[in-house]
């Protein structure tokens, strides 16, 4: 383990003197080096013999260590230790109730407080308490409804230049505020509406049937350039919209993915899993000519080349094939290449992050574009090895800065940070990155 770890003894080791009848504790400290793995514990064996004059006693210590990154900073809660809906108390500025997403555009964040019916905006990095809020008349309010300054159920925010995305995915629609900056505290209006034909019609797919102007649970959205891609969850497909920024409330989408047609809804297309099927696909992010879809009912995750024809993904992750869709590959449990519901992609530079919920953990390829259906993960936040699952540290079941549960969309602060909405622990999660 020497080029793992370096152990370092107690500095009295040989020299301290026990009294006859007393006992002492010597604490050996181990610290991690960056070629330290997470594949499995490291385990450490003292020996070490004690004497007077009159004899000697052999003791024999085995012990192991594991390697975790933990969060340097959590909003929502007071400490990393409370996960309280709402931190026990009424809604406010800085409690959450069950938050979804999280998004920065490197500058400010915007967290979906989903069953708070609303979403708020921090202006800097820093703040733990919210400036703005969205989708309420104030930070005590907590209603759902369907008009145009509010929301039922956001689940996911994506914030980039000074536009915001929110999928109002209970009211079944996208909100687009076009300048963020220039919203007031409380109550500001979306510029435009899509996936309903007004900002006060909310039923599924506008009452009827799927169309290319309706959605059904829409939970994630994220642009490049004038081209906006929407995880139309309910609909198991991802909507293109071209030229949105010229689009009109109500507008329609100009392409289809993960379905022949856009009156066609069944998961995976009503047939086999493939390269060009979708079933309930919940998150979706864009590097270059890349577009990666978490595809969570096939435990997968899909990539797309954006200059080529979108019907087909080129590349599948947490599967063997195109063919295969079953939780963490089929095994028994959670592994270094398979997924469980994956909630989440994004991209962060290189690095393709993953949120497997269901082994409630952050898993990520260094650089995605080598990655394939038999890589491995390259690393992890949430648990101790990649072999585990269990939520809030296993059995222990006390939350801390290194544990998660059922973890839903996150955000990269380029290389350096990741944020993770930590939904049943009601908090949002900032991890440097090693």
């Amino acid at each position: 383990v020497t080029d793992q770890y370096i152990v370092l003894a107690p500095d009295d080791l040989t020299t301290r003197e026990i009294p006859g009848g007393a006992t002492s504790d010597f604490r050996w400290s181990v610290i991690p080096l960056e070629t330290a793995p997470k594949f499995g514990a490291v385990r450490v064996q003292i020996d070490a013999t004690l004497g007077n004059r009159d004899n000697t006693i052999f003791r024999s210590v085995t012990a192991e260590w594991i390697v975790r990154d933990g969060a340097d900073q959590v909003t929502g809660q007071a400490s990393f230790d409370s996960g309280s809906r709402n931190r026990g108390t009424d809604t406010a500025a800085n409690g959450l109730d069950l938050p979804s997403s999280v998004s920065t555009d490197g500058s400010r964040l915007a967290v979906a407080d989903t069953q708070n019916n609303r979403v708020l905006l921090f202006d800097s990095l820093t703040d733990t308490t919210a400036t703005r809020v969205l989708g309420q008349p104030d930070f005590s309010a907590r209603e759902a409804s369907t008009t145009r300054s509010g929301m039922d159920s956001p689940y996911g925010v994506h914030l980039q230049g000074n536009r915001l995305i929110v999928c109002d995915a209970g009211n079944h629609r996208v909100l687009i505020y076009d300048d963020v900056a220039a919203l007031p505290e409380s109550g500001g209006l979306p510029d435009r509406v899509l996936g309903q034909s007004s900002f006060v019609a909310g039923a599924a797919n506008g009452g009827g049937v799927a169309s290319s102007a309706t959605m059904d649970n829409p939970l994630d959205a994220a642009f490049s350039g004038s081209t906006l891609f929407v995880a139309d969850s309910g609909n198991h497909r991802v909507l293109v919209f071209d030229a949105f920024e010229d689009l009109p409330s109500g507008g329609a989408a100009s392409g289809v993915i993960g379905q022949p047609n856009f009156w066609s809804n069944a998961p995976n297309g009503d047939g086999e899993v493939s390269a060009s099927s979708l079933a309930m696909p919940v998150s979706i992010a864009l590097s270059d000519r890349i577009l990666a879809v978490a595809d969570r009912n096939n435990h997968r995750v899909l990539l797309f080349d954006t200059t080529g024809d979108l019907t087909a993904a080129s590349r599948v992750l947490g599967q063997s094939d195109f063919q295969s869709g079953s939780p963490d590959r089929g095994g028994d449990g959670a592994s270094r290449n398979g997924l469980n519901s994956p909630q989440c992609v994004r991209f962060g530079e290189d690095r393709l992050f993953i949120c497997d919920s269901l082994n409630n953990r952050v898993v990520w390829f260094e650089d995605h574009r080598a990655a394939g259906p038999e890589s491995h993960f390259d690393d992890l936040l949430g648990q101790s090895l990649f072999s585990e699952s269990l939520f809030n540290n296993a059995a222990s079941g006390a939350m801390d800065s290194y544990s998660l549960s059922r973890p839903r969309q996150g955000s990269a602060l380029g290389g350096s940070h990741f944020y993770v909405a930590d939904t049943i622990n009601s908090r949002i999660l900032r991890f440097p990155i090693p």
